[in-house]
């Protein structure tokens, strides 16, 4: 022991641990991920495959960095979930595991990728992000951990069972749908946001892919959570099934069956959304080319679907089916995750009366052929929300409760018609002045701050107003609400889809109210030869 105390200062203060320490905060490209420009998840190159010659040269194996990064975080991350399922406030719980995983991910992204979840390593690998062997022995190491965890947890904290399966009254189709649903979302934020060359350039690497993957899991377990547990991770399932010692139920297996098959989905959304990543030989488009890339019209469509489906989906699912005074914290989450993940795909309005307030402000953000195709496409993905939350809705704690598309508590519709319009006044105005305004004094072309702005505002409005109207401010979930209350067999409100209209009505004004402000407070948006480019959002 004299001997290590010894050597291991000297070890700490080499110049050669030195550079390690700044190769380990400053990744550069590596093989491993397959792309062409910089990403998190690798350790210097220099430093892969260095050996234990001598106190002097020594320096940590990359691999060996990335294995333990892997260990410790998907260890941690686990951990939170066993104690919040058996201890945790049911609230808030979900708040818990989603902020521990964030600040893990950012904790172990620069050296492992801080993936922390075998279906995020299989849906890198299968996107050509990561090489199998790396992408095998990273599943290895977290299915470990999670066995690990969910064994010392057991141990110290003496349960014997941690529920899986079904929370009743759902049967079982409702685990299986929202595992793979938000697997899918998981996994596909991660890739967007995380691995994605074009929002991660190597002068300009976006700081918020921790975040967004973090909303992405708090959309998760707020609103699946009380349906399935929302593990979303093959380590918790099996590492908490085969510690509890009872894999009888199946529900283990099924679990991770759901959490492979959306990470399946996902690799291929994100191959649909973004060619320019596979573009170049499957591999990713030079920095030059892809700096002035812009998506073709079917990859914006495909993103807004996903998007206003994701929004929808998942507001529906709060109120509809589970009736959660937590829907607006999901809602936003998921908001910020998605407007993150493709915000330089499609502009990430995911609102047809978004849409229509950029076409009215003019400046050629998005041609108005391509705003029409916009609002169709945002239409169906609530309405394809609205039939999945209505088979749900009709199996869950709701079911046989009032629900639809009206003023709410006894408001009256002149109420709930003006507490709509002010509010999509108030959502329209911010994405206008953060998402679509020059930025011509910023050190960066990352729009750090239009995630977080967007999901508040639709915080704010469900918050402020969703005792008034549900805070719907979006026709898209308007119909996915018509829908539910159209096929739900519980009591609801006759005639849902005139109800639409009025609900659309009230948006439509806000939206060009919301314009009007806009252009009156920033006036310098409009002069002559300072238009922006044309593309959508970003400029």
């Amino acid at each position: 022991s004299s001997q290590v105390l010894e050597i291991v200062p000297s070890i700490l203060s080499s110049p050669r641990m030195a550079n390690f320490h700044q190769a380990t905060w400053a990744p550069e490209t590596s093989p491993s991920y397959g792309n062409e420009g910089k990403t998190y998840g690798t350790v210097h190159e220099d430093y892969v495959g260095a050996t234990w010659e001598s106190e002097e040269n020594w320096v940590p194996n990359a691999s060996v960095l990335s294995v333990g990064c892997e260990f410790i975080g998907t260890f941690v991350l686990v951990s939170t979930m066993c104690c919040v399922r058996l201890f945790g406030d049911p609230m808030w719980g979900g708040s818990a595991v989603a902020f521990a995983f964030a600040v893990l991910v950012y904790a172990c992204g620069p050296v492992s990728g801080g993936h922390l979840n075998p279906a995020v390593s299989a849906t890198l690998c299968l996107s050509g992000k990561l090489k199998s062997e790396r992408a095998f022995v990273y599943i290895l190491t977290q299915l470990f951990a999670g066995f690990m965890a969910a064994l010392i947890c057991g141990f110290l904290l003496r349960f014997s069972d941690v529920p899986m399966g079904p929370v009743a009254p759902f049967g079982w189709w409702a685990p299986v749908f929202v595992e793979i649903c938000y697997t899918m979302f998981l996994c596909f934020v991660f890739l967007n946001s995380m691995s994605s060359s074009r929002n991660n350039p190597a002068d300009d690497n976006s700081q918020t892919y921790g975040i967004a993957i973090g909303f992405a899991l708090l959309a998760a377990t707020t609103v699946a959570g009380p349906i399935s547990g929302a593990f979303l991770n093959p380590a918790a399932t099996l590492g908490m099934g085969l510690a509890n010692g009872d894999m009888s139920t199946g529900w283990c297996f099924g679990y991770c069956l759901c959490q492979i098959l959306g990470a399946m989905l996902a690799s291929l959304l994100f191959r649909g959304v973004r060619p320019e990543e596979f573009a170049n030989g499957g591999r990713a488009l030079p920095e030059e080319r892809m700096a002035n890339y812009f998506s073709p019209l079917g990859c914006r469509l495909l993103s807004e679907l996903l998007g206003s489906f994701a929004l929808a989906v998942t507001f529906g699912l709060g109120l509809a089916v589970l009736g959660t005074p937590s829907t607006a914290w999901a809602c936003a989450a998921i908001v910020a995750a998605f407007v993150y993940s493709l915000g330089n795909v499609s502009g990430a309005h995911f609102n047809p009366v978004v849409t229509l307030a950029i076409v009215l402000c003019g400046r050629r953000k998005i041609s108005s052929n391509d705003a029409m195709w916009y609002g169709a496409i945002q239409l169906i993905g609530g309405l394809i929300a609205g039939i999945f939350c209505s088979n749900l809705r009709s199996h869950g704690p709701m079911a046989n409760k009032a629900f639809g598309l009206h003023a709410v508590m006894g408001h009256s519709w002149h109420e709930a018609f003006v507490a709509e319009m002010i509010f999509t006044l108030f959502l329209v105005y911010v994405v206008l002045s953060v998402a679509t305004s020059l930025r011509t004094h910023s050190a960066t072309q990352q729009n750090f701050g239009l995630g977080i702005a967007v999901g508040s505002c639709v915080a704010v409005g469900q918050v402020a107003v969703g005792w008034v109207s549900s805070g719907v401010l979006n026709p898209a979930v308007a119909l996915c609400f018509a829908m539910v209350g159209l096929i739900s067999p519980g009591p609801f409100t006759p005639a849902p889809f005139a109800q639409v209209f009025l609900f659309a009505l009230a948006e439509i004004l806000g939206a060009v109210i919301g314009c009007l402000a806009y252009q009156a407070t920033h006036p310098s948006e409009f002069i002559r030869g300072k238009e922006g480019k044309a593309t959508v959002i970003y400029s």
